[in-house]
This record gives structure tokens, sequence and C-alpha cells, in this order.
């Protein structure tokens, strides 16, 4: 669907931006992440030679994304993504983003086909965490989330 929208922004000879603003009138909420995106991409600057910049905006999971992709095509058509700003409300934050643990990712080189990386994560998380409170105090939790008078001794 947003490349479609990009299609039609290009036929109205509209900036993708531009003429998504005009679609988001009456969401405010995706107007928003549309907004902050863009500036923090920096939509109105110039690439180089080559280069391209691309937007959408989605509403999935209960939350609004705004994604602007810089990208670099060489001459024998390869594709290297330069850059990638995500705008998002997710509504309350639970867990801000200046309150995160260091996550560190190793991927393992595989030859099978490709998998899901977005919600997989999440599943796998919760009995961690929850198995290593127990390693610490003892106490099983089996409800989220935690409740810290759950591990008062």
């Amino acid at each position: 669907m947003e490349s479609f929208i990009d299609e039609l922004a290009a036929a109205a000879k509209q900036v993708p931006v531009a003429y998504r603003r005009g679609l988001l009138s009456k969401n405010p909420r995706a107007k928003a992440v549309l907004e902050l995106g863009a500036e923090k991409a920096g939509w109105d600057q110039g690439l180089p030679k080559g280069g391209g910049r691309g937007v959408a905006v989605q509403f999935a999971f209960g939350s609004y994304m705004a994604q602007v992709a810089d990208v670099e095509v060489g001459k024998e058509g390869d594709v290297l993504v330069r850059r990638v700003v995500c705008a998002v409300d997710c509504g309350t934050v639970v867990n801000p983003m200046n309150e995160a643990p260091i996550i560190e990712i190793h991927i393992v080189k595989s030859g099978e086909a490709p998998g899901g990386m977005g919600e997989p994560g999440t599943s796998a998380l919760a009995p961690a965490v929850t198995n290593a409170i127990y390693a610490a105090t003892g106490k099983r939790l089996r409800k989220l989330p935690v409740d810290g008078a759950q591990l008062k001794v």
C-alpha cells in the first residue's frame, strides 16, 4: 500500500512526504510520526548521485510508525541501504529507551530459509527475565508485569 501511495504522489507530481501529509490530516498520530521521521531523516537534504530516499507510514500492533530509508544504487544495480530513520508513536511508553538494557545480537550463519525477527524476541525475553529473577531471589513469577511487592523478602 505504501509503495502505491508513492506512485500516487509521483502521478500527482508531489513530494512523497507532502502527499502523505495531506492524506493524514484526520489522523494526527500518523501525521506526527511522518513529520518527526521526515525531520530526523533530513528529508529535504540532498543525496549523492545514485542515492534515493523513501518513506512509509504504518499502523500495526497498536503503534504508528514512519520509516525513512536512504539507499544507494550502484552502476551494476547493487543496492546498499545506508540509513533508516524510524519515528514511533506506541502510546504510553512502558520501557523508556533511556532505561533499556544493553542488548547484544549475534547472528548464526545459516543457509536455511529466512525467518521473522520482530515478535519472536519478545516471546523468549519474558521467560528469560523471570527465570533470572528466580535465580536471584528463589521466587517464581508467573504473572507480568513484575510487581515489586511479589519479590519482597
